[in-house]
């Protein structure tokens, strides 16, 4: 076999001259631009007179977490202990006083979802028509949604969700198959560490502690990289909890995405998402890095439940 290099020592040598060259040019260029940047005139990333402020309210689900990894069911929000704790709870959101607030609804059905929100406002609401009015009537959309807005005056509020398809079982199979037998054993003690847990917090707290907790930046990362985990299952042919964990993500966006829709054209809105909890980490981090929202800690305003 012939050296190539050895056939052609000039083209060898250009090489590495030009690659010397250009890591010697790189730090003078780079130091060039950031003098020229500081010389220019900066914009200010948050013209105050243009930005809406968000609080993102970290919730359990009200009416059942049956569905979720976790299944814990919650005591009953209906007996007079939970109403007067959600009563509390309401009364220290309104010293925020939103403007608009969002919730954990099909974004497709804001119509149908207001229609709810109308009979409510009139007097008309009448859950006993069907078990999805009463699952709805039981959920925090109702109990601190419609309640809030209400007590606001407001005429209407926004359903943001968005579903995406993650390809759960997909990933659960490849695990199975591919040797993680100990992680998912791991896993599922997790998960039965975590109910204990839940269970443990419902017997002890009240709603406003346990929303108030579950709206931190703390319970958010924590509740993040349970999905991150997901990452472990695949390798450089299939990749099925990378799969799942984008279109995760993806469904965050897109709910950012509807946050920015309903403020189209608004200036200074003080807008409250009301969430389920895993979702509070990223939208977190979407409203944080927008030039178009102020992020505002629940903390500030539901100190009086704290305790």
């Amino acid at each position: 076999m012939r050296d190539t290099q050895l056939l052609n020592p000039i083209t060898a040598r250009h090489r590495y001259f030009f690659l010397a060259l250009l890591l010697l040019t790189y730090p003078v260029l780079t130091t060039q631009s950031i003098q020229a940047s500081s010389e220019s005139k900066v914009t200010p990333r948050f013209p105050d007179d243009r930005n809406s402020s968000v609080m993102v309210l970290g919730t359990f689900h009200f009416a059942s977490l049956a569905q979720h990894e976790v299944k814990v069911e919650p005591d009953d929000v209906m007996s007079p202990k939970r109403q007067q704790e959600i009563r509390a709870l309401v009364e220290a959101l309104k010293a925020y006083a939103p403007t608009m607030i969002a919730l954990e609804a099909p974004a497709e059905f804001d119509e149908n979802f207001n229609a709810f929100y109308t009979q409510y406002l009139d007097g008309s609401w009448d859950s006993s028509l069907s078990p999805g009015l009463q699952r709805l009537e039981r959920s925090e959309l109702f109990q601190i949604g419609f309640r809030l807005a209400k007590a606001l005056s407001h005429e209407r509020v926004y359903a943001i969700d968005e579903m995406t398809n993650r390809p759960l079982e997909q990933m659960e199979n490849f695990a199975k198959s591919n040797g993680y037998e100990d992680f998912l054993a791991y896993q599922q003690r997790m998960f039965r560490d975590m109910e204990i847990e839940e269970k443990e917090n419902f017997r002890t707290k009240t709603v406003g502690q346990l929303i108030l907790e579950k709206s931190s930046e703390e319970h958010a990362a924590e509740s993040n990289s349970g999905y991150v985990e997901d990452v472990r299952f695949g390798n450089r042919t299939e990749q099925p909890g990378v799969d799942v964990l984008v279109e995760w993500i993806r469904r965050d966006v897109l709910i950012f995405q509807n946050l920015y829709n309903i403020t189209k054209g608004k200036v200074g809105e003080r807008i409250l998402v009301i969430y389920g909890a895993d979702h509070v980490y990223r939208l977190r981090e979407l409203v944080n890095s927008s030039p178009d929202f102020h992020l505002i800690e629940p903390s500030e305003f539901l100190h009086s439940i704290a305790n």
